[in-house]
């Protein structure tokens, strides 16, 4: 991931309360953002959403807060 890139996600996401992330490359080496081994979304998906609809969308997804 693009430095750049990679210190937007990690900023937004310990903003959000989420500093325990993973970016693992997905299908055609797209980079997919991972929360508590489970798929969230893409990266720059993840960075184009609005802050209360990311996290409603992790939080949906993992179960709650982590």
């Amino acid at each position: 991931m693009a430095t750049k890139q990679e210190k937007a996600l990690t900023d937004k996401l310990t903003g959000l309360g989420y500093p325990d992330f993973q970016s693992l490359p997905g299908e055609d080496g797209i980079l997919m953002l991972h929360i508590n081994d489970q798929l969230i979304c893409g990266v720059l998906y993840a960075l184009s959403m609005p802050d209360e609809q990311l996290k409603a969308l992790i939080n949906e997804t993992v179960g709650g807060p982590v």
